[in-house]
């Protein structure tokens, strides 16, 4: 059996709330899993990141729209005011690649399927996969 959990090095969880960004996501702590609290903390101050996905866009990347027709599948009970509090997390998290000052570096790979599988309508989607081909143009993001 692979342990899909990863080692957290000695040190990493005081260095998940002493970036710059990190001070933001407390704010939606009741959203965020407690076995997920401390990634989004290191992410927060990383200086660079490296994702795969197989499957749908990484919320680095995904717009509103996008982020929020995935969170009516996934949180169908939820109402329309927490859902707009994941968005907004989800957008407190891209300020990491996207901040004027030191942006992380990113390098993402996505497999086919993540930006075939179509999640909302087609204007949601062309409007993913247009961010997408945005950030891909950034200095620092690598897809």
């Amino acid at each position: 059996m692979i342990d899909s959990m990863p080692r957290i090095p000695p040190g990493a969880s005081e260095a998940s709330t002493a970036g710059s960004g990190a001070v933001g996501w407390h704010a939606y702590g009741d959203l965020i899993p407690a076995n997920f609290n401390l990634f989004v903390g290191l992410e927060a101050s990383a200086r660079e990141l490296a994702y795969y996905q197989p499957v749908i866009v990484p919320g680095i990347f995904q717009t509103a729209d996008y982020a929020r027709t995935l969170d009516r599948r996934f949180f169908p009970h939820e109402t329309d005011t927490e859902l707009d509090r994941r968005i907004e997390l989800r957008q407190q998290r891209q300020n990491v690649i996207l901040r004027k000052r030191q942006p992380a570096n990113l390098i993402a790979v996505l497999h086919e399927s993540a930006v075939r599988t179509r999640v909302g309508d087609g204007h949601i989607m062309s409007a993913q996969l247009r961010r997408l081909a945005d950030l891909g143009t950034q200095s620092n993001i690598e897809v």
